[in-house]
């Protein structure tokens, strides 16, 4: 009995938040060092401390910039705040905008940019294990950011458990937003047949098909 109670003290501590080395550009021009949590989903806010033992500070996307953090495998990674949405469905020519900005991974930037926003598995939050298929993540939705625009749209989202992508068809959202433009990215993305993990190419292929 004893030893039970003594596992369930421990779970609220197993259960808290990774932080990782990095630092926060705000959007005054301030730069704070120290250490962050790593986001999930559509974070509205960015939990901070200066130091291991220090208290946490809580920075709303609005006051954000950008920030880098090294993950767990020492691996930079660099983020930034931005609006989100996604094409209407009954006029997909137009965008379904969030109100507040949230936080996305860049996973490459060009004349176009690629973003990650990436979902901890619940029972993973707060742990590096990684689990059966080799991941911590339970999925990661995509979106893509236009020349001279200041939102990024949903391009699909990969998820964990199953082997094809979800939410958003790529090529459907590409031809809706680049048809008029550059119908030559529309066909070479489609030759390309890109998996999630190659998402990067995206960017390679809009620079070499739309100069």
């Amino acid at each position: 009995m004893k030893k039970l109670a003594f596992l369930l003290f421990l779970v609220p501590f197993a259960a808290m938040a990774n932080f990782y080395p990095g630092s926060i550009t705000f959007v005054n021009g301030s730069v704070k060092s120290g250490l962050i949590e790593e986001p999930e989903g559509k974070d509205s806010k960015i939990l901070f401390k200066a130091g291991e033992k220090a208290k946490e500070e809580k920075f709303k996307t609005e006051e954000i910039k950008s920030f880098e953090l090294t993950n767990a495998n020492g691996v930079v990674e660099h983020y930034v705040t931005i609006i989100l949405g996604n094409n209407k469905i009954l006029n997909p020519k137009s965008f379904n905008l969030d109100s507040k900005k949230s936080v996305a991974r860049i996973i490459k930037q060009g004349k176009i940019t690629i973003y990650g926003v990436r979902f901890l598995k619940g029972s993973l939050k707060g742990n590096n294990s990684v689990g059966m298929n080799n991941t911590k993540y339970q999925s990661e939705a995509y979106y893509m950011q236009r020349p001279n625009e200041d939102f990024a749209f949903a391009i699909g989202i990969w998820q964990s458990d199953l082997n094809f992508m979800t939410g958003f068809n790529l090529y459907q959202v590409v031809e809706f937003n680049f048809k008029d433009t550059c119908p030559k990215f529309v066909e070479e993305l489609k030759k390309a047949d890109l998996k999630n993990t190659e998402f990067d190419k995206i960017v390679d292929i809009y620079e070499a098909s739309c100069p």
